[in-house]
This record gives C-alpha cells, structure tokens and sequence, in this order.
C-alpha cells in the first residue's frame, strides 16, 4: 500500500494540526484535534501558520516542538497551554546535609528508589525567608548504599530537626514553542482569571519568538522548573489586580534565562516569589519594557542569585510606591540597564533572606545603570529593610549615571541588619532637587541596632542644583554607627556641605574637590577619628 504524505511526515516525526482534523478557521473548535496531535508521540506538530480556536487546557507531552500557530481562548479561569510532571512521596533525610556537602544520607530502602540523573527536590522546614521553607532542585550523580551524590553542592543546610526531607520529581521535558501566539480575553473591566502558559515540574524548556497577549493573571508561569530558556519573545496585556505577569517564576524553579523579549502594559514584566520555594540562577537579559503598572522586574524574597542586566524600560511605574528594578531577596547583579522615569526608586534592593537561612552573607553589584529622571525618592537604594535578615558583605555600585528630582541619588541603609565592605565608584549624579546624592544610613529597625562597616566612596560625580537641604554626600550614623569610611577624589558641587560626616567614626577625607557649598566644604559634626587632606 502506498503511503500518503501523512503517513510520510509522521514517519519522519513531523505532523500538521490539519492531519488530525484541525481546521485552524478560529471558529471549529479544534480544541479535541489539536490535543490528539500532541498526543500522537510526533516530535515536531506544525500548525501552518493558522489560528486555531481553544476551548480548554491543552496538555504538552515530553519531547515535543509546537510550532506555527496562532490559539485564541474565551475560556475564563484557565489555563490554555499547560504542561505538569509529577513528585513522588517525599524521603526523609537520616542524617544533616549541611552545606557545602553533595551527598544525602537516606534508609537503604529509599535510597534504591533514586538513580543517577534524577531530578529531585530538597527541603526542610526552617525558613529560608519569612513563611517559605527552604528549598532547591538538585539532580542525582550517583547512589550508593545509603548515601546518594548530588550532582552540586547543596545551597543551604537540610537537617532532621527541621524534618529535612528529598523528593523525586519526574518532569515533563525537552519542549521546545516556537511561533507560537496565544490571545486570551481582551476585556479591561471584569477579570478573567486567565493564563496563558503554564509549566510545572519541567525540564529543558524553550519558547522561542512566541507572543503572548491577553491573559489577566499570567501570560506565561513556571513552577518547579529547571533550565528554561525564553527568547525573543513578546508578551503584553496582563493587568489582573494584585496579579498581572508577564513571566511568573515561583516555588522553587532554577535556572532559567530570558533574553531579547519585549514586555508591555501590565503589572510586573517578570516576578519571581511562590511561597513554597526558593528560586535560584534568575537572567533577564537585554530585554525591553514598557508600559509597566508597577515594577519592571520583581524579585521576591525567595529568590536568591538574580542577574538582571542590558534591560531597559520606559515608563516602568504609574503610582507613587513603585520602583523600576525591586530585589527582596539574595545575591544578586543588576548592571547596564535604563531605567526612565521612575516614580519612587530605580533600583531597590532590600534584605528577605533571614539570618540562619545561609551560612554565607549577601553579595550585590549594581553597575552601568542609567536611572533617568527619578521622581519622588532615590535612583538607587541598598537596604537590608529589617531586623533577622542576614546581613550584606560586599555591595559594589559602580559608573552608573542618576538624574532627577529625587531626595538621593545612592542610598545605602543598614537597617536592624548590617552592612560591611561597601564600595560606591564612578558614579555620575545630578539631582534637581532633595538631599545628598550619595548617603550611607545605620538605623535600629525593630529594636535592633544595625552598622555600616568599611566603604570606599571614591571618583564620583555629584551635583545638586542648590546648597539645599543636605551634603552631597552625607553620613548618618545610629547609635551603632558608620565607621571606616574613605571619601577620596570625588567632585561635588553644591549642598549644605561637600561632605557631611554627622556622627562617624574613622574616616578619611583625601582629595575631593568641593565647589560651592551652602556652608563649609566639609562638616564633621559630631564624628570621630576623621583625617582630612588636600580638599578644595
């Protein structure tokens, strides 16, 4: 018997939609074909570039390319696309695997149940921030007895006391979207509930020049995922109240990068938090932003090493109480993006990370940003926000440039947490307005007392366009106090004083030249152990 060209194309692992039965007219419902072709165990399903009418979730099998179609879907509280692996029952650990280990330590019996190359999933009940456990997504290298070897070393520590326990997940993966465009409802007054695309428990995830359009809650989220790559993509309209995501990243997903995509009018372009899980190896990278109802990019406190950089946004907020760029969480680098028109800061970086959560304290580089025509507060802000949260050791923020009318330029804050080896370099600031372009803060914050330790505050550039109200740059020292502090070869014009020392300790004053203060080049007020040489 002659074979048809269908029977040809799926022998070669390649499929259209209209080979099982879709009609792609965006009036039959093709809801039932669709989901039979991605079914059929074909590697690669082509809808030929038609758009097809949805009706409810379809599910996306392992090892799968969709590509070439465009799916509409009125179906309110849903999920159009949607791929889910499964967790098996939870083994509790034997014996603490405290970092920097690799290995887990399990009854014989439960340890025979893993293998090498399992994706698995960690967790104890101790906080890693306030109310979400601590958790990762690690894979297995090898089992042996009662031991099983990870295939990296655990990121924080996994006890009995804290009923640490390891999971096997078996993932969806190797899906791969490319053009592919989903629309949900356009409709601005009564919320849908809709998202787009849904991933949960998967592995090696693509979405290739795909658009998203439409989705009230979420354009596209990812659950317990690992390794996601998202490229050239398009997303916008997502404005659900208290929701509104462009790509949701939650409870637990690791290592995923989204590059040269473009996000527009809805609440966050990309969010990261989920209570039940830590996120880890978070990259946006050179992606555009516009229109956003709120931050651009939003890192909540379980999140932990987020690479934010080459973005640039545009009109990133419209309410007072917004920032461009927000960090609540780890370790983190936020450097060459554009930030204009923020209304509250440009870049916020707080603490979330409670104290006993990691062994080592919290690193962060903001560099090369251009924070244009800040509004109401600072261009950048570094503040570990509260009392409990680990403190901050090694802040670098350098060469970036900050206009406005904005009460600070740099505001760095030990607030109930500490601060150590700050460098603040090659930074250019101009404020219409409000207080000091670079300022460092210690301040009790829920009855405790935080310090900032050793900082380098050096060749930067910072203008106010008045002697009023404070210090180009300022020092303002609780009762725990800023200490160590060298202010060298800056030049600064305007503001009460070229330099306000308030009531530090240990600091040295080198070769910065101060232009038309409102007072004296330089106050030290109440400070202690100041050396000053060779201002003017």
């Amino acid at each position: 018997m002659a074979l048809t060209k269908v029977n040809t194309r799926m022998i070669s692992n390649f499929a259209m939609l209209k080979d099982f039965g879709a009609v792609g007219d965006n009036t039959t419902d093709d809801t039932t074909a669709i989901q039979a072709a991605l079914n059929s165990g074909v590697s690669t399903i082509d809808g030929e570039g038609k758009t097809y009418k949805v009706t409810t979730t379809l599910d996306l099998s392992s090892d799968t390319t969709f590509q070439n179609a465009t799916l509409t879907f009125a179906t309110t509280s849903d999920i159009l696309l949607s791929a889910t692996g499964t967790q098996a029952t939870a083994l509790s650990l034997t014996a603490d695997s405290n970092q920097p280990t690799r290995t887990v330590t399990l009854s014989s019996a439960n340890a025979a149940t893993l293998a090498e190359g399992d994706m698995v999933f960690l967790t104890d009940t101790q906080d890693f921030a306030v109310g979400v456990p601590r958790t990762e997504i690690n894979f297995v290298s090898a089992v042996s007895g009662t031991t099983v070897t990870l295939a990296s070393k655990v990121f924080t520590d996994y006890t009995t006391a804290n009923t640490a326990t390891i999971s096997k997940i078996t993932p969806k993966e190797n899906i791969t979207l490319r053009n592919i465009r989903l629309v949900g409802i356009d409709d601005a007054t009564t919320p849908a509930n809709q998202t787009g695309l849904e991933f949960n428990k998967c592995l090696n995830v693509n979405l290739d020049n795909c658009r998203f359009e439409k989705f009230d809650t979420r354009l596209t989220r990812f659950v317990i995922c690992a390794h996601v790559h998202v490229s050239g993509c398009y997303f916008s309209n997502s404005d659900r109240s208290g929701f509104g995501y462009g790509v949701a990243i939650s409870d637990g997903t690791h290592y995923i990068t989204i590059t040269n995509s473009t996000f527009e009018r809805m609440r966050h372009g990309v969010a990261t938090g989920g209570d039940n899980g830590v996120n880890r190896f978070i990259n946006v990278l050179g992606c555009t932003f516009n229109g956003m109802k709120d931050a651009m990019l939003d890192a909540h406190q379980e999140t932990d090493f987020v690479n934010y950089s080459n973005n640039i946004g545009t009109h990133v907020t419209d309410n007072a109480t917004d920032d461009g760029i927000l960090i609540s969480g780890g370790h983190s680098v936020v450097c060459n993006n554009v930030i204009d028109r923020p209304v509250r800061h440009g870049i916020l970086v707080q603490g979330g990370i409670v104290n006993a959560a990691v062994d080592n304290d919290i690193c962060h580089v903001i560099s090369g940003n251009l924070i244009k025509d800040v509004d109401t507060d600072s261009g950048i802000v570094v503040t570990t926000s509260a009392a409990g949260r680990r403190p901050f050791r090694g802040v670098t923020i350098s060469g970036n440039t900050i206009t406005g009318s904005s009460s600070n330029g740099i505001n760095v804050q030990a607030s109930g947490a500490d601060i150590k080896d700050v460098t603040i370099t090659g930074n250019t600031i101009s404020l219409g307005s409000g207080n000091a372009a670079i300022q460092l803060l210690s301040q009790a914050e829920g009855g405790t007392d935080a310090s900032i330790r050793t900082a380098t505050i050096t060749g930067n550039t910072c203008s106010l366009t008045s002697d009023t109200p404070d210090a180009c740059i300022e020092l303002v020292s609780g009762s725990n106090g800023v200490e160590g502090v060298a202010i060298t070869g800056n030049s600064l014009f305007n503001g009460t004083h070229g330099i306000n020392c308030g009531s530090a300790n240990k600091i040295v004053i080198v070769g910065n030249m101060i232009d038309s203060p409102g007072t004296a080049d330089i106050s030290s007020g109440s400070a202690t152990n100041v050396t000053s040489a060779s201002n003017g």
